[in-house]
């Protein structure tokens, strides 16, 4: 028979067992109904079911790129990864704190290196190697959290009981209308008056009706009862304590009996910004480019140095720059050239023969005349005054029953300067703010304008002399109305509050409160709060016992408390 010369062909059959080796378990996969094939998951290819076709595919450039691509996919997150890992307290607490300490004393800028910089400070606290906070998180610590927990415990405190606001209008960097509000209450945590930030609101426009419908609003908002607001301390601008249409006007048709105080700091600077304009204007320009002539050259500032050494030995004073803002600029630059005057006159000499600026020249002109010296000099003898006044009505560390005092004594003192000594002998200090005093001028022979002037005017031409002396009484003049005009209408009611003095109170034969009990007659019951400020003879420690009347709401105490606030 004869032999059949082929022999019959072996075919490779797929093992299962092959996708669990490691090198085809992550892409090998069987082609369903073809036992001889197998199909590669990353390719996407099938292949012949050899495990060396295997093995060759598993060393191919495209089988290795797909297997790099895959790799770099995301694997699925399994579920633990969604669960919301608890923060330690401790972490929560210290978080709160750093936000709360840079809201209130740093940029939020600079907590992306302070964070860094607690979490280095001890490696075995695992508080702080865990505090985690750059300025994403504080930002929304501080807007989210803390803003919103301050504020209800402040609303908390405050209640129901009566209190008193501070408001201004002001304008950001960024340009945007802004009106910040405190508020002044008594506190029943603290057993005190106290006075703190309450809200700032972001304003539309800076008129009267868009202030006044944003206040009302932050007020339904916060749950904070109008009809307990007592009074209000603002600026004198027009827009918020004109007659007709202002804040003002518009608080007083919800609230009668409210009290509109305008604040002194603002009108005494503004009195004097007024006044000062009366004086040749060449004086306003000569305190200016003073300052503006160092400000921005350092080479002009060693030069001046040398000089100021040369004539008076160390290291001269910088002048000020004035801004309509800062109300005590204007008195600090006046002071600086008067004591600096023969150093800046040399300088500005100097360099108007080496550089030949007519800055310069013009500066040194007025350094040589003599009569640019005395009105500083007078202007300075006066505004010493009203700057003292000024500084104690910004101050936290003084008697506010005294204050009023303080203000009588600068318009007796600007008057006295100007006024008839028998006039002004009649006239009682209570009423000094209604006095028309321009009826009763000294002629300014008589003005007594202090012993430098004097001394300076000396071999000068009459004539001249008696211009300068003109216009330094209009000076004084000015001054003077244009404080009268700026004090508040009811100074009388704010007057009276220096019966509520300690040396008041513990007296037994008392001042009459009459006056001021009326004008709250909305709030207080006359006869029952005349009562209780005959009881307070006792007392020997007025803030201790107006804290036990808060923490206990004594019933015979009720109405006096709210005359503090």
């Amino acid at each position: 028979m004869p032999k059949d010369s082929k022999k019959k062909k072996y075919s490779q059959k797929y093992k299962k067992e092959w996708e669990a080796e490691k090198a085809f378990k992550e892409w090998l996969t069987s082609v369903p109904g073809q036992n001889s094939l197998a199909f590669c998951k990353c390719c996407k290819s099938e292949l012949k079911a050899h495990k060396k076709d295997l093995e060759s595919h598993a060393n191919t450039q495209k089988h290795l790129k797909k297997m790099a691509e895959l790799g770099s996919v995301a694997q699925t997150p399994q579920i633990t990864q969604f669960v919301r890992q608890t923060i330690d307290d401790r972490r929560k607490i210290a978080e709160l704190k750093v936000a709360a300490f840079i809201a209130e004393h740093c940029s939020v800028a600079t907590v992306d290196h302070l964070g860094e910089l607690i979490k280095s400070l001890d490696g075995k606290s695992e508080t702080l190697k865990e505090l985690k906070l750059h300025r994403t998180k504080c930002m929304s610590l501080i807007v989210n959290v803390i803003s919103p927990c301050l504020l209800q415990d402040l609303m908390d405190d405050v209640g129901d009981s009566y209190y008193s606001l501070i408001i201004d209008d002001t304008t950001t960097i960024d340009t945007k209308k802004v009106m910040g509000i405190m508020i002044r209450y008594c506190s029943k945590k603290k057993r005190k008056v106290v006075t703190t930030f309450y809200r700032l609101v972001e304003l539309e426009a800076g008129d009267a009706q868009t202030i006044y419908d944003a206040f009302k609003q932050v007020f339904e908002e916060d749950g904070l009862k109008l009809h307990k607001l007592i009074g209000i301390g603002v600026d004198g601008a027009s827009v918020m304590v004109g007659s007709r249409n202002s804040f003002a006007t518009r608080l007083t048709k919800d609230i009668p009996n409210a009290v509109i105080v305008k604040c002194l700091c603002h009108s005494l600077h503004l009195a004097a910004e007024h006044a000062f304009k009366v004086l040749p204007s060449n004086l306003e320009f000569m305190i200016r480019e003073t300052h503006g002539w160092f400000s921005n050259s350092t080479k002009r500032q060693v030069a001046y140095k040398e000089i100021y050494n040369l004539i008076a030995g160390g290291v001269p004073k910088k002048t000020v720059k004035l801004s309509g803002t800062r109300w005590l600029a204007r008195i600090d630059a006046i002071q600086t050239i008067l004591n600096q005057w023969d150093a800046l006159e040399l300088h500005f000499g100097l360099a108007d023969e080496k550089d030949r600026c007519y800055t310069a020249r013009q500066l040194h002109s007025m350094y040589k005349d003599t009569l640019n010296k005395m009105y500083l000099t007078y202007v300075c003898y006066i505004f010493k005054k009203v700057t003292s006044v000024n500084k104690l009505f910004q101050s936290d560390q003084v008697d506010p029953l005294k204050l009023f005092e303080d203000l009588h004594e600068l318009m007796f003192f600007l008057m006295q300067q100007i006024v008839v000594p028998q006039q002004l002998a009649r006239l009682r200090r209570s009423a000094i703010h209604a006095f028309e005093f321009k009826s009763f001028l000294m002629p300014s022979s008589c003005v007594n304008f202090g012993y430098d002037f004097n001394a300076l005017s000396v071999n000068k031409n009459p004539d001249i002399i008696h211009d300068v002396k003109e216009r330094c009484v209009k000076f004084v003049v000015s001054l003077c109305d244009e404080i009268q005009k700026r004090l508040p209408n009811n100074l009388e009611i704010l007057e009276s509050v220096k019966k509520f003095s300690p040396d008041s109170t513990k007296k037994f034969i008392k001042a009459d409160i009459n006056d001021i009990v009326l004008q709250f007659s909305s709030i207080c019951d006359i006869d029952e709060t005349i009562a209780e400020w005959n009881l307070l003879s006792n007392i020997d420690q007025l803030r201790r016992f107006y804290g036990a009347i808060v923490a206990r709401n004594q019933r015979n105490t009720k109405f006096l408390r709210k005359l503090e606030v």
